[in-house]
């Protein structure tokens, strides 16, 4: 079976990683091996940090640093996210957060998720801000593909929504 890919879409600052970091909590908890990277914000007053964090080894590692619109990337970070994506194609869920306008450009971690998406047998998150789903999905060469538009606050109704039309689960943890 092909891959299922899912884009992850909400305007910037909904918490779409909010939602995601939940997302992998109830997979790892119904034993669904899940692997891939999501970054995670810190502002310090105009300056934000963003930290790549590894799902199957829980390590992080600096991945960029924007303030005033300029855009300093870390080569290790993204070397390290492109990593922790790779591993994830041996697992039965795989999750991106974020595929951004580097990436869709074709820079960061564009040519990791590529690899990714290409396997068998999994599910595949991919984070995308609202108005770059289209390019997102042409960056990838994608026919085929979801879009699940998260609302703020909606976390509970979306992932028990996955686990029943997505796994055929039970959401029991709620």
């Amino acid at each position: 079976m092909e891959n299922e890919i899912f884009f992850i879409t909400a305007p910037i600052n909904s918490g779409k990683t909010a939602f995601i970091k939940c997302l992998i909590k109830v997979l790892k908890k119904k034993k669904i091996k899940t692997g891939g990277v999501y970054s995670v914000k810190k502002l310090k007053g105009a300056r934000r940090f963003y930290r790549a964090f590894d799902i199957l080894s829980g390590k992080s590692v600096p991945l960029l640093e924007v303030e005033d619109g300029v855009l300093i990337a870390s080569k290790s970070g993204f070397s390290f996210a492109s990593k922790a994506i790779l591993k994830a194609k041996n697992c039965e869920a795989a999750i991106i957060d974020e595929f951004g306008p580097l990436e869709v450009s074709g820079y960061g971690y564009a040519a990791a998720v590529k690899k990714v998406i290409r396997g068998r047998n999994k599910k595949v998150f991919i984070v995308v801000r609202k108005g770059l789903v289209a390019r997102a999905a042409a960056c990838l060469k994608l026919n085929k593909y979801r879009v699940i538009r998260v609302a703020k606050n909606s976390r509970r109704k979306f992932i028990s929504s996955v686990l029943k039309n997505i796994y055929s689960l039970k959401p029991s943890i709620f």
